[in-house]
């Protein structure tokens, strides 16, 4: 989004809301963005996790397969 824009939509908002209720707004605005980042954190998190229990799981799989021709 270009500077512009960014000055356009934020004229467009102040004419909609008003010069009272737009400051509240901007300031619940950034409280759900900032609960979004942090859920989208989570997942990621999340996601990395799984990943590495994945790896891991076979890992272990391949090192008793290797473990078990070893003994033959």
């Amino acid at each position: 989004m270009s500077f512009g824009e960014l000055l356009l939509t934020a004229l467009i908002a102040l004419f909609v809301f008003g010069p009272e209720r737009l400051p509240i707004l901007a300031r619940q605005l950034g409280t759900l963005v900032k609960r979004a980042n942090g859920y989208k954190q989570q997942a990621l998190s999340f996601l990395e996790e799984t990943k590495l229990e994945q790896q891991l799981q076979e890992n272990i799989k391949k090192a008793n397969k290797a473990d078990e021709q070893y003994k033959d």
